[in-house]
């Protein structure tokens, strides 16, 4: 019974997700930034979205009956459970930023220019991050550790970072299939970090925050090639499976050193 439970409403939630996919398809703001008449890419507003994840927050406390953490503590662990996340933001606006929108920021835009690409980037990516941790990490991974007997914990890092990376299967549609295969890795790896910090802190905004650094260092310092389409690649991307192995390995060794007993198992 309890896992016809899991599975409806896990089934419930990934089909709210891709009814507001649908719905912010058509409602987004789009907002363009430009240098020198040259069009560089947009930044996109999911208002729609946010009002859903609003609601999905009534849903999944009220009608699913899920415990949403949202305590009040720990935030130190943005640094040392999160520090993959904050390195590879950090990556994200240097290594493997363009240097088009560096020019521009350095060079082209006025202050108020960079001020507000800043703003609405990291607003935008809020967005995203706080929807996306709401469905996976409070929604499916709650309700797996809530119904689930025999290793609760893994089975929910395990099967909603799973989830998480799968859904991106959708962009085959759109994008080249190297790209989407690739992002499909990366995900998996990001989620498998944020479930497993979402359970040791107990507090959903420490994922959201680190879901949002890691978009908006993208959003931002990626726009252009992102709009461009530069960066398409032909093959497996070192780098996802670089992120995947060590945020997987990593997760999987807080979860390991966080059990109580100290007759550790290999999973619990």
């Amino acid at each position: 019974m309890k896992a016809l439970k899991v599975s409806l409403i896990s089934l419930l939630l990934l089909i709210y997700l891709k009814v507001v996919l649908i719905l912010d398809q058509a409602t987004t703001i789009d907002i363009s930034f430009s240098e020198k008449g040259n069009l560089l890419g947009f930044v996109s507003i999911g208002w729609a979205k946010l009002l859903a994840t609003l609601l999905l927050l009534i849903i999944i406390k009220f009608i699913f009956k899920i415990k949403i953490e949202f305590k009040n503590k720990q935030w130190i662990t943005l640094f040392t459970y999160g520090w993959p996340a904050l390195l590879l933001a950090l990556s994200n606006m240097t290594i493997y930023s363009d240097h088009a929108m560096w020019q521009a920021m350095l060079h082209g835009f006025k202050v108020s220019n960079n001020i507000t690409l800043l703003v609405l980037g990291t607003f935008s990516a809020f967005i995203v991050a706080f929807f996306e941790e709401v469905i996976f990490r409070a929604g499916i991974m709650g309700i797996i550790k809530q119904n689930v007997a025999r290793f609760p914990v893994l089975l929910s890092v395990v099967i909603s970072s799973l989830l998480f990376g799968l859904v991106h299967a959708v962009n085959y549609a759109d994008n080249p299939f190297w790209d989407t295969t690739n992002q499909i890795i990366y995900a998996i790896g990001i989620g498998s970090l944020l479930a497993t910090i979402y359970y040791l802190t107990q507090n959903l905004w420490i994922p959201v925050i680190l879901h949002t650094l890691i978009d908006a260092s993208s959003f931002i310092f990626n726009l252009n090639s992102n709009f461009t389409d530069t960066k398409a690649v032909t093959g497996i991307d070192l780098v996802s499976v670089l992120v995947f192995l060590v945020f997987v390995a990593y997760s999987y060794y807080l979860l390991y050193k966080s059990q109580p007993s100290k007759d550790k198992k290999l999973v619990f």
